[in-house]
């Protein structure tokens, strides 16, 4: 893309797969990493890779509220500031697009969606737009088709297609996201503001694999201690027109670093939660945003 980015994106696309570990997504030719996923080995090629990227800490929901809010809490609904109500202040639109939700704003369980992977419903303060504006896979595809995606958009494969587990016998959970993702990835960027490069898009993954048991729960992945624990360290893909192939990024980056990064895309510069912190500067620079 010829020419500066733009100070201020008018799309900013956040999809959090679940529980991969970067080695489990990203691998040398010939390794099962590549293998599983090649899709998201040839966008890491194409597009921007951050290499030191970790979620905050085990389970999944307190790193949901760290790339939305700032924090990481157990709490659900959580209270505070969050990327959503920012968005809507500004006089812009947000949606949560929660793959196999059969309602707007559900908040029990109907497999393949889980509500605890469900961003939108996350925090009180934005209930009173949750209806409207907390929706499912047809209205993100409608939305497509329409050229009519909103500032903010947060996206959350459904329990077949995030990684976490496959549905199928007849592929793995790994091949089965990435095959997801090559369907989205490729009608998302083939949209006009994308093109013009008034669109940034970042895929990442709430904590890595075998993070589950008693002992990790509640682990400060950003501890300088656990830097070589691989539950915490995910991969993190930036795409934007104006990403260089195969930029790389080896700076120490974390899901509050992501919520900087998008709020600083959208306009904003007062961050909230821990992306104000100093250790969560954002990605701008790194991948020429």
């Amino acid at each position: 893309m010829e020419g500066p980015p733009p100070p201020v994106y008018r799309h900013v696309i956040v999809i959090m797969d679940e529980n991969k570990s970067f080695s489990d997504i990203i691998g040398p030719r010939g390794s099962a990493a590549r293998r599983n996923a090649p899709f998201l080995n040839e966008l890491a090629a194409e597009c921007g890779l951050a290499t030191h990227y970790y979620g905050v800490t085990h389970p999944s929901h307190p790193n949901y509220t760290a790339v939305t809010g700032g924090i990481r809490t157990m709490r659900s609904p959580a209270s505070g500031p969050n990327i959503f109500d920012q968005v809507r202040r500004s006089g812009r639109q947000w949606r949560s697009y929660n793959f196999a939700m059969p309602r707007p704003c559900q908040r029990s369980a109907a497999f393949p969606y889980k509500p605890e992977h469900n961003a939108g419903i996350a925090w009180s303060g934005i209930s009173a737009y949750c209806r409207r504006w907390d929706v499912n896979g047809a209205a993100l595809a409608g939305a497509i088709v329409r050229h009519e995606l909103p500032a903010y958009s947060f996206i959350t494969p459904d329990q077949c297609h995030n990684m976490h587990a496959a549905c199928t016998g007849d592929t793995n959970a790994t091949r089965a996201g990435d095959n997801w993702l090559r369907k989205w990835i490729g009608l998302l960027v083939q949209m006009p503001s994308y093109q013009a490069g008034r669109t940034a898009i970042f895929i990442t993954w709430d904590e890595g694999s075998h993070g589950q048991s008693r002992a990790k729960r509640g682990e400060d992945c950003l501890a300088r201690t656990n830097r070589r624990d691989q539950t915490c360290h995910v991969p993190t893909l930036v795409l934007s027109a104006y990403v260089k192939p195969g930029s790389r990024s080896a700076r120490v980056l974390s899901h509050y670093s992501l919520l900087h990064t998008t709020e600083a895309l959208l306009g904003f510069r007062h961050f909230i939660g821990h992306a104000a912190d100093p250790s969560a500067k954002g990605m701008r620079l790194d991948f020429g945003l």
